[in-house]
């Protein structure tokens, strides 16, 4: 938020200040001025942290780490509310492949990544892109769990479930045609 955002930067400034961009805050902070920025429309500022959040966490933390295919996730996330689809389905991709192989492929934030991905693909027109994310969808996986709350409430199952949902739908509605 927008309140966040001078906060985020200080932070950034004093890590830098004391030459310590090499704390894994620092990829965090990154990452979190990013969604914030993201979050405020500033889409251009948004990518920019996006992108050294990215690297920085490559860095510390290395590409087989949550940290890292969390700031994937992210700047995917803004590539896809820039109206950047093609930028948001790659960065989708390596996000989802690699919490796959960091979580399998049944866990929860792993089926977060992939519904985004999967939105994209359909934005983009790419419904046999689609179908092939989506043909073994595990969503029995997520049905009986309780999730977590998140996106100013809404329960994580219920977010994923009906965005699989309506993707399914959405596609047979455009098989029919």
């Amino acid at each position: 938020s927008a309140a966040a955002e001078p906060y985020l930067r200080n932070g950034l400034a004093i890590l830098e200040d004391i030459h310590a961009t090499n704390d894994i805050v620092f990829g965090s902070l990154l990452n979190a001025l990013g969604m914030s920025l993201r979050h405020q429309d500033r889409f251009v500022e948004a990518e920019s942290f996006g992108r050294q959040a990215v690297t920085a966490q490559r860095r510390l933390l290395g590409d087989a780490h949550p940290g890292t295919s969390h700031a994937l996730y992210e700047l995917a996330l803004t590539f896809c509310e820039a109206g950047k689809l093609e930028q948001a389905q790659t960065i989708g991709l390596e996000a989802w492949q690699l919490s796959q192989k960091l979580h399998g492929a049944t866990n929860r934030a792993v089926l977060v990544v992939l519904s985004l991905v999967a939105c994209v693909a359909f934005q983009r027109g790419d419904i046999a892109g689609v179908d092939a994310l989506l043909a073994d969808a595990p969503l029995r996986a997520i049905a009986p769990t309780e999730g977590r709350m998140l996106f100013g409430g809404e329960c994580e199952r219920f977010w994923l479930v009906r965005t699989l949902t309506a993707l399914a739908w959405r596609h047979r509605a455009h098989r029919g045609r």
